[in-house]
């Protein structure tokens, strides 16, 4: 998947690494300082960002030159070739980290902090993959014929529907899974200004996370919230908070209310 861009994405961080070290040396930065390690673990976080949106670009553009395949585990498939390249990609970055810090006789390389964003990078790759899939599966497109034999819309509960020779039956039971909703925008305030107070996650990091608790408030103000999606956001979230004590209670009751609607963490 991708492997041609992400080869090119390779040479181009080299470079990159290279711009880096002229720029420290213009400011006359101290090689083997905390401060030259971190800038450079900023830099390769940035690049983690950019190769995740490369292979969430190539999984939908390759699900597209397959004919758009909707066959049951398609999403999964998909999901999986494209997790497995974000893990190598992750993989591949630590060990650059790790190399070129170690080449400016760094005796203990400072964590790179790419394993605290790699959850949120993780809930990107599967949320975007399995909302164009659900949009293929549930969005007609353009001029397409409307769907051949009777419709029957009931407003009532329903027990059995018979139908005519070649007519197709289908029906839906939706269950509310609202809460209060006051007591949930609490909990999501609370949660988001834990998140933006803190100082123990680098900044971008601490914006992906409250950008992944507002999706998570967006799923809650619906009547049935896509519990698949609040499950992966709330697991990227849950990494976060691990560094962040003072989020931690916030965090169980919206986790709390995750298991009430069947997201259930692991």
């Amino acid at each position: 998947m991708s492997g041609t861009r992400l080869t090119d994405a390779a040479r181009e961080f080299a470079d990159a690494s290279r711009d880096f070290m002229k720029g420290e040396a213009a400011r006359g930065s101290v090689v083997g300082g905390e401060g030259f390690a971190a800038r450079y673990a900023a830099l390769c976080a940035e690049e983690l960002k950019r190769r995740t949106q490369i292979i969430i670009d190539a999984a939908i553009e390759a699900h597209s030159d397959f004919g758009s395949p909707l066959h049951d585990g398609v999403e999964g498939e998909i999901i999986d070739l494209g997790m497995r390249t974000l893990d190598g990609v992750h993989q591949g970055l630590e060990g650059t980290y790790q190399r070129f810090l170690e080449g400016f006789g760094y005796a203990s390389v400072p964590a790179s902090r790419l394993a605290q964003a790699y959850p949120l990078h993780d809930a990107s790759v599967r949320n975007v993959i399995t909302r164009h899939i659900w949009t293929k599966r549930h969005v007609p497109m353009k001029n397409q014929p409307p769907a051949s034999g009777p419709t029957f819309q009931f407003n009532a509960p329903v027990g059995a529907v018979l139908t005519g020779a070649g007519s197709t039956a289908s029906v839906q039971q939706t269950i509310s899974t609202q809460i209060d909703s006051n007591a949930l925008a609490v909990t999501l305030d609370a949660l988001i200004r834990a998140l933006e107070g803190s100082t123990a996650v680098d900044p971008e990091m601490r914006a992906e996370a409250v950008q992944a608790v507002r999706e998570v408030g967006a799923e809650a103000a619906k009547e049935v919230p896509n519990k698949s999606k609040v499950k992966t956001l709330l697991r990227g979230v849950r990494e976060v908070i691990k560094f962040i004590p003072e989020a931690g209670e916030a965090f169980s009751k919206l986790s709390e209310w995750g298991a009430r609607i069947g997201a259930l963490l692991d």
